[in-house]
């Protein structure tokens, strides 16, 4: 599956696409602070599926229930609705289209799982459930699996080399919708009247 680092610069690109607003900042620093709600809601929902590990945690096998019904879209949005209903209790405005962003967002997270390079049985994630109770995993997966039986495994060249590889392919995306974000509105131009 991958990594927290991968699933958040995914939610993080469909944060800034759809809840920030295009328009001209005095630099990235204040761009950041107006906007650290929104960047810091689509983090979490991003992530939510895997709190699945907690119930691992507690029982002292991380792994035994990630990938299970935390994995679901069912789960995902459900997790949605209730970041998007706790970020509306915290915050005075929300951004327009909050909720259907947080569902995307939250929809993300299992997209991103379908395409992992899944090395551990049962393969795949229980994305449909409970319509479909099989396990689904892309026959062209483009992340790598995590190494996470040991805490040696956690910070292994292999793991390094998958959130690299993740950063490599999600970063782009979020450094031009930043970009765009933060790119001058021409004013200056009047419009042509047609002949």
């Amino acid at each position: 599956m991958p990594s927290p680092v991968g699933h958040s610069l995914i939610g993080l690109t469909l944060g800034v696409a759809f809840l920030v607003a295009r328009r001209r900042t005095e630099g990235w620093h204040k761009w950041l602070g107006e906007n650290r709600g929104s960047l810091l809601t689509t983090v979490i929902a991003a992530n939510a599926c895997d709190l699945d590990y907690l119930p691992g945690l507690l029982i002292g096998a991380p792994n035994s229930m990630h990938r299970w019904l935390g994995h679901t879209a069912l789960w995902a949005a459900l997790a949605g609705i209730i970041i998007w209903l706790l970020w509306r209790r915290l915050a005075p405005r929300l951004p327009r289209g909050a909720l259907p962003v947080l569902l995307a967002v939250a929809l993300s997270h299992i997209v991103a799982d379908y395409f992992d390079e899944d090395t551990r049985a049962p393969f795949g994630i229980l994305a449909l459930w409970p319509f479909y109770d099989g396990f689904l995993i892309s026959a062209h997966p483009i992340f790598l699996s995590l190494q996470k039986t040991s805490l040696a495994d956690v910070v292994s060249w292999h793991n390094v080399r998958a959130v690299t590889q993740e950063a490599l392919l999600t970063l782009p995306a979020l450094l031009v919708v930043v970009f765009y974000k933060l790119r001058p509105i021409r004013h200056d131009v009047a419009p042509t009247k047609p002949a």
